[in-house]
């Protein structure tokens, strides 16, 4: 089972059916406004949510609400066009046109605004803006003004949101830097300068661009527990020497081979499986681990976390040691 080719509705979920009501481009990104087939409101979400859509070509991905309303007037989406794409955002881009109807999931709350802190900096790179711009809005909604945003676009022209965030009335507070990765690289220590006390910094954007803002915030002073980040679409390395995984509550014993995943493994034996991203991204398919050693391979779980070893991404992590043991 291939997450880019044959990735199915996680089981267990509750789907909606939405309806595109409005599809724009604005610089590369297609935003989606989406309502309610049945004409009933949609699940109201806190800032930085995200949503599972199942794609009519079979496929699952995950997207950032970021709509200015917190979905009052329905949700709306921002979709990257990404290069190389595993299906999904080209899909959007060639062929979904409005009036299309979509199966959605409930907002997931992973990325969130801390209530720990007393100030918010946001800094987000290309289709990484999606989530942070929902967290401006959602503290512009409030009168809170206490945060400040960074937005890196490779050009003003080509960036989305441009000129929402321009003419929003949290522009002064808003900073839209223009240029190329070396710029990034020039500019980030000066965006990154050591947090006032309470401050919290969010970051969303490519995977590059992430490990180098958090590496350069730390250097700044900035504590881990100080820094949330969302990854999108991290590539991941999924393979390894074979092993062998018990399924405690299935009954079920596999061998995952050096080019299979768990998820791949366990779905063969006909074990029933939450699955979505098969990118350790999501936190779908995190499985509570009975005994064994994982080797994790996720972005989804903290550090201390993956410490822990009390829990698995099985879409794509794998064991340390010849038999690990698994809650499902």
């Amino acid at each position: 089972m291939s997450a880019a080719a044959s990735m199915q509705a996680p089981a267990g979920q509750r789907w909606r059916e939405v309806v595109v009501d409005d599809l724009v481009r604005d610089g590369e990104v297609v935003l989606l406004a989406l309502r309610a087939a049945d004409g009933l409101p949609l699940p109201p979400y806190r800032a930085g949510a995200h949503i599972d859509v199942v794609l009519p070509c079979g496929l699952v991905r995950q997207y950032s609400l970021c709509g200015a309303d917190g979905g009052a007037g329905g949700y709306r989406i921002g979709v990257g066009r990404a290069s190389p794409s595993r299906g999904g955002s080209q899909w959007l881009h060639e062929h979904l046109a409005p009036g299309a109807r979509l199966q959605i999931g409930a907002p997931r709350h992973l990325f969130e605004l801390s209530g720990q802190a007393t100030s918010h900096r946001f800094l987000a790179a290309g289709i990484g803006i999606t989530p942070l711009l929902a967290m401006a809005w959602a503290l512009d909604r409030a009168s809170e003004s206490n945060f400040t945003l960074h937005y890196f676009v490779r050009s003003v022209r080509q960036g989305a949101f441009v000129n929402e965030i321009r003419t929003s009335r949290f522009a002064a507070r808003a900073r839209i830097i223009e240029g190329d990765r070396e710029t990034a690289r020039a500019c980030l220590p000066g965006v990154l300068q050591a947090p006032m006390p309470g401050e919290h910094l969010y970051v969303c954007g490519p995977d590059g661009f992430m490990t180098l803002a958090v590496d350069i915030a730390r250097q700044a002073g900035w504590r881990a527990d100080q820094i949330h980040t969302e990854a999108f679409a991290a590539p991941v390395d999924t393979e390894g020497p074979a092993f062998t995984v018990v399924a405690q509550k299935s009954g079920k014993r596999v061998t995952v081979t050096d080019r299979q995943t768990i998820a791949d493994a366990l779905d063969a034996a006909g074990v029933r499986l939450n699955l979505s991203c098969g990118q350790g991204v999501c936190g779908t398919c995190l499985t509570r681990v009975v005994s064994g050693t994982p080797e994790h391979r996720d972005s989804f779980q903290t550090d201390a976390e993956q410490r822990a070893n009390t829990h698995i991404t099985i879409c794509c992590s794998r064991s340390r040691d010849e038999v690990l043991v698994l809650d499902i």
